[in-house]
């Protein structure tokens, strides 16, 4: 299987609590282990400003930089609206400064604020 470059956007606003956080991460989970060997991830959390969680970019899905940086999207408390315009802005700029592109993934609800 070909290795693919992926950057995963992960709804963190108000609105993901309970079962939609559970099963959020579960998606995420299922989608990571899913990935070819070789293959390279970023994770960013989308609420009412977009943050990065992999500091370095994309990354080696079974490194300790993956593992660390879901315990970032862990620990980050669900407030507030998403900006999914602004999280996409910055997904697409992650991907075009690493040169080799990549693929966006998004795991929410879909709701934005206008």
């Amino acid at each position: 299987q070909t290795a693919h470059r992926v950057l995963v956007i992960v709804d963190t606003s108000a609105s993901q609590t309970g079962i939609f956080r559970k099963e959020s991460l579960e998606v995420l989970k299922s989608f990571t282990n899913s990935l070819p060997e070789g293959s390279e991830i970023g994770l960013m959390a989308a609420d009412v400003k977009p943050v990065m969680l992999t500091d370095q970019g994309l990354v080696d899905p079974s490194g300790d930089v993956w593992a660390a940086a879901l315990n970032k999207l862990n620990e980050r408390a669900p407030l507030g609206t998403t900006d999914l315009a602004s999280a996409l802005k910055e997904a697409a700029n992650v991907l075009t400064e690493t040169k080799n592109g990549g693929t966006i993934v998004y795991i929410g609800d879909g709701i934005t604020r206008s």
